[in-house]
């Protein structure tokens, strides 16, 4: 079974059967181009990305992993108006540091692809749909009290 989403002129195909997606950017010319497309709790996050230089400076959801033996590890989530500035200049560096196994990957969902969900919710049900992210818990710590 196949989801189809589309957002202007991005078409995302989605099956639950498969760890990575591709969706097509459709253009005017007779090109259209692939990018890779990792679901996380559901939510169709570009990715995984080996280098900060692949993340926009735009706003969304991002997600730390590390890749290691082929398989993806959360290490963190979290929200920005600008994520590579905020990926670059992170203050849980050391954490994911202390946590990777393997080399660190990025995998983002920019801004209004679901428009009925706000970038926060969509962390908040990261968070909640995996319950071992190792860092960043304090965040959902400060939301609750």
């Amino acid at each position: 079974m196949f989801n189809i989403f589309k957002k202007g002129r991005k078409v995302l195909i989605h099956s639950k059967n498969v760890d990575f997606l591709l969706y097509a950017i459709i253009s005017t010319s007779s090109q259209e181009v692939y990018e890779m497309v990792m679901p996380i709790a559901q939510f169709p996050f570009e990715g995984p990305l080996s280098n900060i230089k692949e993340v926009k400076s735009e706003s969304g959801v991002y997600a730390v992993m590390c890749e290691f033996v082929d398989k993806f590890y959360l290490l963190d989530v979290g929200l920005s108006d600008d994520i590579r500035s905020e990926i670059a200049n992170h203050e849980r560096k050391k954490c994911w540091e202390r946590f990777k196994k393997g080399k660190i990957r990025y995998a983002v969902l920019y801004t209004n692809v679901f428009p009925n969900l706000s970038d926060s919710q969509i962390v908040k049900n990261i968070r909640s749909t995996y319950k071992n992210i190792p860092c960043g818990a304090e965040i959902e710590l400060d939301v609750k009290m």
